[in-house]
């Protein structure tokens, strides 16, 4: 149902006009099709009948959030930000906003080439004077950059003391491959999972090359907590990075 309300709007509109009013789309759909009390999604705090399967994980279809967004919602749920600076790489919409609106002048979203966030930082090269954040997230970013070593160096200068990241990068079986210099998208979908993407990373290696750069690293596997995870649409096989400077 979801992809057939999504396929009539496209038929209908131009993808301009739907990718700018995106929100208020997915909330006409949510309203018609997806309002229950099966689920609830942590981004949009919305109660759910069921979430959408998609090809990239269970979708929010109210707030268009997935599994990784949630999982970092409910993360960021235990944690007191009141007076903590928090700079967020590539947030997701409407987790930008509720952090925005929680944090105000403390929250720092960034996104490079995107329109959406008030900063748009290169994370291999930031304009930040050193040890000036409390918590980083950086979530799906650095298998994009091309040297990710300057990136997660630049990530341990800013941060300060004592902070905290919460790092999430897709991993794979065997060792981590690699090609900054590759430029092909289709070459790029094949060895590294997205046409985007630079690199695809090994768990144990990810977790090295952070522990190289200063960082006390502690990766989490989620199914080892005690979440709802039917409930929230979490998907169990997913890890998060925490690290400490």
């Amino acid at each position: 149902m979801y992809k057939l309300l999504k396929n009539i709007l496209f038929a209908l509109l131009p993808k301009k006009v739907i990718y700018a009013n995106e929100a208020f789309f997915r909330k006409v759909i949510y309203s018609i099709k997806y309002k229950g009390n099966n689920h609830l999604c942590p981004v949009c705090e919305k109660k759910i009948s069921t979430f959408v399967k998609a090809e990239t994980g269970l979708l929010c279809p109210n707030c268009g959030s997935l599994p990784r967004t949630r999982l970092l919602k409910l993360k960021l749920n235990e944690l007191n930000l009141t007076t903590q600076k928090v700079l967020h790489f590539s947030p997701h919409r409407e987790l930008q906003k509720g952090l925005t609106q929680r944090l105000n002048s403390h929250y720092y979203a960034s996104d490079y080439l995107g329109s959406l966030t008030p900063y748009h930082f290169d994370i291999q090269n930031m304009s930040i004077e050193n040890d000036f954040f409390d918590i980083i997230i950086c979530y799906h970013v650095l298998e994009h950059v091309p040297d990710d070593k300057k990136s997660m160096e630049e990530l341990y200068r800013i941060m300060k003391p004592n902070g905290m990241g919460l790092f999430q990068v897709p991993f794979k079986n065997g060792p981590t491959v690699e090609d900054p210099n590759e430029k092909d998208p289709k070459i790029r979908l094949e060895k590294f999972g997205q046409e985007d993407h630079l690199r695809w990373y090994n768990l144990e290696d990810f977790c090295g090359r952070l522990k190289n750069v200063g960082f006390k690293v502690n990766p989490i596997k989620i199914k080892t907590l005690e979440l709802k995870f039917d409930f929230f649409g979490l998907n169990e096989e997913e890890t998060i990075i925490e690290v400490r400077k």
